[in-house]
């Protein structure tokens, strides 16, 4: 069976969502994709508010991790992260690893909603700081994470 890197930055970092949509998954190492940020540029009815995509950011980083799938999964994940309607398109990109070594692997990029970015819904947001905690990613990115939580909490963010 042939595999692929996957570099996975928001919900899919959770493992155990990651398991649900692609079984064949396999944590390789955290990463960061350097010139990028997160942001919530994509409106999501399924989670009730904004999802992450990575928008070009000179001098920034997003964490992630990388995942080794089977290329059936990276098909079934085309589904979930809706290529065919357009919201995200795959490409291949470097990653930088903790050893110093880089990695290529798919990543999704979205094409932005022009009235964006939204608020995260808190169950989007607790389930990527799951998968942060989970994976080991950096207190920072957690911190930033639990803040956009507890905002959400305060009611300016989506439920």
């Amino acid at each position: 069976m042939k595999t692929e890197n996957y570099f996975a930055y928001a919900s899919n970092i959770n493992l155990r969502q990651m398991r649900q949509r692609c079984p064949s998954a396999r944590f390789v190492s955290r990463g960061r994709l350097k010139g990028y940020r997160l942001d919530f540029v994509l409106r999501s009815e399924r989670w009730g508010g904004g999802v992450a995509g990575i928008v070009p950011a000179p001098g920034e980083e997003v964490e992630g991790v990388l995942y080794r799938i089977s290329s059936d999964d990276l098909e079934r994940l085309d589904g979930f992260e809706s290529v065919d309607r357009g919201r995200y398109y795959r490409e291949k990109v470097r990653v930088d690893l903790p050893d110093g070594s880089t990695a290529e692997a798919w990543v999704y990029f979205p094409n932005p909603d022009p009235d964006g970015p939204f608020p995260p819904s808190r169950t989007y947001l607790e389930t990527i700081i799951e998968g942060a905690r989970e994976q080991g990613l950096s207190a920072e990115f957690i911190e930033r994470l639990e803040k956009l939580l507890e905002e959400s909490r305060k009611g300016r963010a989506g439920n």
